[in-house]
């Protein structure tokens, strides 16, 4: 027998599930950005340096 605050449990912890994979969506977004902004420079630089 699955009692009504089981399924509320469950839908908790899906929401938690959800909410940590947004986070590491978004982490994953924000290092994305780090390294081509980190490219960018580099390249940026070696023109300056020819």
């Amino acid at each position: 027998v699955i009692e009504d605050n089981d399924y509320e449990f469950l839908q908790e912890a899906e929401d938690f599930k959800n909410e940590q994979f947004n986070y590491e969506k978004e982490e994953n977004l924000i290092i994305e950005n780090l390294v081509n902004l980190n490219a960018k420079n580099i390249i940026s630089d070696l023109d300056k340096k020819m």
